[in-house]
């Protein structure tokens, strides 16, 4: 029997005691003595009653004075959770980790590990969920939003977390609940199933936001600044391709690089028409969503783009007028990632999406000082259809990595080991981003472990110090941690300026740039982009699995059919007059039926 239904069976016994004892006659010889004595009996019962509530409101092994021990030292070794954890690749056996070590030599904590390997995943995880026998702990599984619901919503495996949370028990899960993360964390019967990973202030996420550039030395040369608006945006492009500033001919210049589905910029476009697209981490519905197929807003409206045809047929008669006057290169729907890169080497492109992670191709090519801040970040263009510039918010956080069996017989222990990985007031958690640090009271002879770099302002390990053949991620998972937390405070900025600032560092808790390195491009985006936040169609909702079934089944049809039609009105193969006979193409197909359930969404978040 779980030890919290003891507590409430010895809590109904005491109350029924108490009861019987209150209907005991006194003797009628001292009537008023003796209600004066059942009274005081009365009234000290139930003083023992509320002590006896007080003292088992959580488990008499925990902890709660202070952030550490977790598990006060005299219970330390009587309980052993249970704990399922994705591993990565070479990691170390969870023994022989510097983690495993450390939580048990300070936080008195002591787990029984499966360790499931990265790519064992998928398999491993249905046997455990068919298996019905659950461990205590969950870490890294990456349970989808579906899967919460199914699993915790429909057949209550996983812990209600939210039941738990309290400013005594979780004071740092709490302090960073937001209600943006709140509302990321909760599904739909208002219940939470798993703890987030935090992404940091989306005002300073410019990692998560839209990534497109445009080549200021051109700007330069022709004296323009970058576009504004939407006709400024198509007037710099008209004039960058007439101008052929890189010689190699104005037949040969394509100013908007990319193609529909590889480092696309048309998620750009389309936003000056008013839709607020989110392209990171959405589900890119088959490749469709760059055409203008998948949930977003305009207006504040939830809407499908081509679904939205008084609108829509604009930006499909803008990409046509590109596509003939090659501002778009001519094979725009067939063009390889390697010819778009070597376009972009070429000197063919003027504007690039996602340029940090083609910067590899680009950096070969050119040898100019500088080449990172030869491109600056485009910003949000307004247009008839779009009178403000916006951008959609990245999402605060993701979900699914640390879950809670909802058989544990320690859920107050969980959840205040749960808490750990959220505070971020004192020194002593800094472990929990990265280890603890060389020279504290937490480092041993045993293990590697990281100091602040001066030099490079970064917390890290000499290469010099490393174990022959490994290098600093490899020594991290074989003897550190063996995982990266996918759950927790550590990717904030300010979660590793405290780790670097416990070891003798002086990092600034918001981000700093290096402006002189690939930095800039992050940096640019932060100016230009980011003060343009505004609310777009949520990335995490939560489905049950008929609802996730038919999305799922209507997107797999419509989506092909929306990527073939639209390259045919884009090329001109298929006449702009029959975009009504397309709206009711789709009709037939089932999109207003999508569109509700995108609106069903929509509407259990707000």
């Amino acid at each position: 029997m779980k030890k919290r239904k003891i507590v409430k069976m010895l809590a109904l016994m005491l109350a029924l005691t108490t009861l019987l004892q209150g209907c005991q006659k006194a003797p009628v010889s001292n009537e008023k003595e003796s209600q004066q004595t059942q009274n005081t009996q009365t009234s000290s019962e139930k003083t023992s009653e509320a002590t006896v509530v007080e003292e088992s409101k959580y488990p008499e092994y925990l902890n709660m004075d202070s952030a550490y021990p977790v598990i006060k030292d005299e219970y330390a070794g009587d309980i052993k959770l249970n704990l399922a954890v994705v591993m990565q690749p070479s990691h170390g056996e969870w023994d022989d980790l510097w983690l495993s070590w450390y939580l048990k030599e300070k936080y008195n904590l002591e787990f029984n590990v499966e360790i499931i390997e990265t790519s064992a995943l998928a398999e491993k995880k249905s046997l455990l969920m068919s298996s019905g026998e659950l461990p205590d702990l969950m870490w890294n599984l990456s349970f989808s939003t579906t899967e919460l619901v199914k699993y915790g919503q429909q057949e209550e495996m996983f812990l209600k977390m939210d039941e738990y949370m309290n400013e005594e028990l979780t004071p740092n899960i709490l302090h960073y609940f937001s209600d943006s993360v709140r509302k990321a964390c909760t599904a739909g019967d208002g219940h939470i199933y798993s703890m987030p990973s935090l992404n940091g202030d989306p005002a300073e996420n410019s990692g998560s936001a839209m990534r497109i550039y445009i080549y200021q030395p051109w700007l330069d040369e022709l004296q323009l600044e970058i576009p504004q608006t939407l006709d400024d945006f198509t007037s710099t492009m008209y004039a960058i391709k007439k101008a052929n500033l890189s010689g190699v001919g104005s037949e040969n210049i394509y100013p908007i690089g990319g193609s529909m589905d590889t480092v696309t910029c048309t998620d750009y476009l389309l936003n000056a028409f008013g839709y607020v697209m989110n392209d990171v981490g959405l589900v890119k519905m088959n490749n469709g969503y760059s055409y203008g197929f998948g949930p977003t807003l305009r207006d504040g409206e939830v809407v499908i783009p081509v679904y939205d045809m008084e609108v829509y047929q604009n930006f499909l008669k803008l990409m046509n007028q590109y596509y003939k006057d090659g501002i778009i290169n001519p094979n725009y729907f067939t063009i390889s990632g390697t010819d778009i890169n070597s376009q972009l080497t070429s000197g063919q492109t003027a504007v690039f999406s996602d340029m940090s992670s083609n910067m590899a191709a680009y950096s070969e090519y050119s040898d100019k000082e500088n080449k990172f801040q030869n491109w600056v970040s485009c910003i949000p263009l307004t247009s008839e259809w779009q009178t403000e510039p916006e951008m959609y918010s990245p999402s605060a956080c993701s979900v699914g990595n640390f879950v809670i069996s909802a058989d544990t017989e320690y859920p107050e222990l969980c959840m205040r080991i749960a808490d750990m990985f959220f505070n971020n007031t004192d020194d002593y958690c800094r472990a929990f981003w990265g280890g603890y640090g060389e020279g504290s009271e937490w480092d041993t002879d045993e293990y590697l472990q990281s100091k602040w770099n001066p030099e490079t302002q970064k917390w890290n390990i000499h290469p010099n110090d490393l174990p022959q053949g490994l290098s600093e991620w490899s020594n991290y998972i074989f003897y550190i941690h063996g995982f990266m937390p996918g759950f927790g405070a550590y990717n904030l900025t300010e979660s590793r300026a405290r780790l670097a600032n416990s070891q003798g560092g002086n990092m600034a808790d918001k981000k700093v740039y290096d402006l002189n390195s690939s930095d800039w491009l992050n940096y640019s985006t932060e100016q230009n982009l980011m003060p343009y936040q505004t609310e777009t169609f949520p990335v995490i909702y939560y489905l049950d699995d008929a609802t996730s079934v038919k999305m799922a089944d209507l997107e797999t049809v419509i989506a092909p059919y929306v990527r073939e039609q639209v390259a045919l009105f884009i090329t001109g193969e298929r006449s702009l007059s029959e975009t009504d006979k397309f709206v009711e193409e789709l009709e037939a197909l089932g999109i207003k039926d999508l569109l509700d359930i995108y609106k069903q969404i929509y509407s259990m978040q707000q």
